[in-house]
């Protein structure tokens, strides 16, 4: 046997191990899913009320806002969210994590999920799988 069928032999290995690794990742993904729902479903048990209604009664007797709290940070000198009121900060997209995009996309996974996953738009998933030539051109 050459070095160099050797060398195939080990890359075959390591290939057949990260697949294992991967298939792995995913089952952990779907345990752990399926737990958080399981903790979900009865959050309003776990925390004493006898429904998810009554828990959401209480939740909204608290008063207050929705969603997150403003930040810290002005938006003008009111203060004010930007126009749409929305606010976003941008997503700082390292080498890694474009390794770790692909890597995601081509185990089949679907480009809102790893968006998602992310923290990062379409817009910038779509630029990212173009720039490693996984978009395909449109018809005209």
């Amino acid at each position: 046997m050459s070095n160099h069928d050797k060398g195939l032999g080990s890359s075959l290995e390591k290939l057949e191990k990260l697949q294992k690794a991967e298939a792995q990742l995913v089952q952990l993904r779907e345990e752990f899913e399926k737990e958080r729902r399981q903790q979900l479903d009865q959050l309003h048990v776990t925390l004493g009320f006898a429904s998810r209604e009554e828990l959401i009664q209480a939740l909204q007797a608290l008063g207050g806002r929705r969603g997150r709290p403003k930040s810290s940070s002005s938006h003008g000198p009111a203060g004010d969210a930007p126009a749409g009121g929305r606010t976003s900060k941008r997503a700082r997209i390292t080498p890694e994590m474009q390794a770790g995009i692909l890597k995601a996309l081509r185990a089949g996974e679907r480009g809102v999920a790893v968006a998602a996953r992310f923290g990062i738009s379409g817009l910038s998933l779509h630029k990212i799988k173009k720039a490693a030539g996984l978009v395909r051109r449109s018809k005209k």
